[in-house]
């Protein structure tokens, strides 16, 4: 468990764990350490730049002890690390932070004139002060520390294994219809993932696509298809039960093996929504439409929400109603 106790650098000369809070902006990777330590609190001597232990492993958490990334998307977020510790405390991250708060926790060496009146000597940093800063040290520097360090506790070996891991995995390219091994980071091409920005352009698109077999010549970009007897996709229309549900909107136009979207975003400049729910046109073929159909025997179908005028967030619900009295 945490303990908080006091410190006296004449007595108890050795290496303490301090940590300091920031704030993320999402752009910058360099923070200067001062004396605002978050666990601790000088009584006599003060806080200086010099005793900070910078060849001894560093680390970045979330204000609740979980890591920290760069992105809110798993496939392409890193994990952020600790570059460097600099002679003056100023701390490089491999990655920027978003705009949340954190802690960096780092190694400090106390002089035998200073005194700390409390210490806060945290669980995430317990196991590895009571083995020593240097266990963090040797294992960072030397693989063949391996064995002694899993006849350790398992909390402890965890947590002093989890510094070496940089969490630069072996990298991917996901391109058209595979992924290819490569270097580096993980490269997203295509059209299968949004860095966050709303698309604007005519004819593009981010989500889950597949390739089906359309048999509706008159298919255009952005038409809604259904699956006929035969599995294949047709162009929708609400006004009949055989015509529907909608399953996925055409990404390419005519008949034969084409890309279709099945959930994501598609952007078609020709649109020109409103506020409100998106339906399947009860008299277009393919078409969408917010007028929401009310012929006897139409179907209603909600398929989505616009993100804009031109931009349409394509969820399908494959439930439907039917219009019974008008």
């Amino acid at each position: 468990m945490a303990e908080t106790t006091r410190v006296y650098g004449v007595i108890d000369t050795r290496d303490l764990v301090f940590r300091e809070q920031f704030t993320g902006n999402a752009s910058d990777v360099t923070f200067q350490l001062t004396n605002n330590i978050g666990n601790a609190a000088f009584e006599v001597g003060s806080w200086s730049a010099s005793q900070i232990q910078t060849s001894y492993p560093s680390h970045i958490t979330g204000t609740n002890k979980q890591p920290i990334y760069d992105s809110v998307l798993p496939i392409l977020r890193h994990r952020i690390n600790i570059s460097s510790i600099s002679s003056t405390g100023l701390v490089t991250l491999d990655y920027a932070p978003l705009a949340v708060n954190f802690y960096i926790w780092y190694w400090y060496t106390l002089t035998p004139k200073d005194h700390l009146s409390t210490y806060h000597r945290e669980d995430f940093v317990a196991s590895m002060e009571e083995q020593g800063s240097y266990l963090a040290s040797e294992i960072y520097t030397d693989t063949t520390n391996f064995d002694s360090i899993l006849s350790a506790t398992e909390d402890t070996a965890q947590k002093s294994l989890d510094i070496l891991d940089d969490h630069l995995h072996t990298a991917q390219t996901l391109e058209n219809d595979g992924i290819t091994p490569d270097s580096g980071t993980l490269t997203l091409t295509g059209n299968f993932i949004s860095d966050g920005t709303l698309i604007t352009d005519n004819g593009t698109y981010v989500g889950e696509v597949i390739t089906v077999t359309v048999d509706d010549a008159s298919a255009v970009f952005g038409n809604a298809l259904y699956q006929a007897a035969d599995l294949n996709y047709e162009r929708t229309l609400a006004d009949s039960t055989t015509t529907m549900p909608a399953l996925a909107l055409a990404l390419e136009s005519g008949s034969g093996s084409k890309k279709v979207l099945i959930k994501g975003i598609i952007c078609d400049t020709s649109w020109n929504w409103i506020q409100g729910p998106i339906y399947i046109s009860e008299s277009a073929e393919g078409e969408l439409t917010q007028v929401i159909p009310s012929g006897v025997g139409d179907q209603i179908q909600i398929i989505g929400y616009p993100l804009s005028s031109t931009t349409v967030l394509f969820n399908p619900s494959v439930i439907t109603g039917e219009v019974i009295y008008y």
